[in-house]
């Protein structure tokens, strides 16, 4: 880990992070050689799920070193005996505590690989499927699955024409102190215009 730090990364991706104490001393060893490196820790481990508001915690506290976290889908398997057939419906409770773990945390949270990367298909429902609990990305294993995850991720071009009339509409005069406003025959919040913004901002 240390010599990892000195050779100076983005980040650092850590498996097995399980509790807080685990985590803070990972990010505090690598602040101490180089404190611009982040710390990604893979949540994979049913101790993992049961500390999931500690770890949360302890990102919050590291200052923004811990700005991601990546779930290690195939050790949680082994972990737990549980099956990712079915479309991981066995999983989806503890996806669920991950995302809430990380969002808490004002982190991002990478779903986990899908093992068959001949299966376009299956990739994209899976991707779908992350992309609809609330994942931010997704792991790869291999080149050819790049696009599909790339695309899966990223605001479709509805998504980006509504974030941006959104934002318009409160940028008027007239709406510019509003709490609720009508937009298309459709009531928008305040929330909306947050959310709109986190659209946009992912196509910078």
């Amino acid at each position: 880990l240390e010599a990892i730090a000195e050779a100076g990364p983005d980040a650092i991706v850590v498996p097995k992070v399980s509790t807080p104490d685990d985590l803070i001393d990972i990010y505090t060893r690598v602040s101490r050689i180089n404190p611009k490196v982040h710390v990604w820790p893979m949540l994979e481990t049913p101790l993992a799920v049961m500390n999931a508001t500690g770890l949360s915690e302890a990102a919050r506290d590291s200052g923004g070193q811990v700005d991601c976290f990546l779930v290690g889908t195939n050790d949680l398997a082994k972990e737990t005996g549980a099956s990712a057939a079915d479309n991981r419906a066995a999983m989806v409770s503890w996806f669920a505590t991950f995302i809430a773990l990380a969002k808490a945390a004002d982190a991002n949270i990478l779903d986990g690989p899908y093992n068959d990367f001949r299966d376009a298909e299956g990739l994209k429902a899976e991707c779908a499927q992350g992309s609809a609990l609330g994942m931010d990305g997704k792991t790869i294993i291999h080149p050819a699955q790049i696009e599909t995850v790339t695309t899966a991720f990223a605001p479709s071009e509805e998504e980006l024409a509504w974030a941006r009339a959104v934002v318009e509409a409160f940028d008027q005069p007239d709406n510019a102190k509003l709490g609720v406003i009508s937009l298309e025959g459709e009531m928008v919040e305040r929330l909306h215009l947050e959310m709109a913004k986190r659209t946009l901002a992912r196509v910078g």
